[in-house]
């Protein structure tokens, strides 16, 4: 077999994907992203959306930016 290599890869590939815990990543981009969004754009706390929980994240309620409303 010449693509033992390679077959050996994607399974340790696998085994490592398998440990990643993807709701703790998605909060914790997401706080990043926020940070990131006031520290760089000069935004306040109230123009970024805070997230309480998954249910909240990925447009699933309204976000206020300035006068404006956007229902994402």
């Amino acid at each position: 077999m010449p693509f033992t290599f390679l077959l050996a890869l994607g399974v340790v590939s696998f085994g490592i994907l398998a440990c990643v815990n993807v709701d703790k990543s998605r909060r914790e981009c997401r706080k990043y992203l926020e940070d990131e969004a006031i520290r760089i754009y000069g935004m306040n706390s109230a123009e970024v959306l805070v997230v309480g929980n998954h249910h909240e994240m990925d447009g699933q309620r309204p976000v206020t930016l300035g006068n404006d409303k956007m229902q994402s």
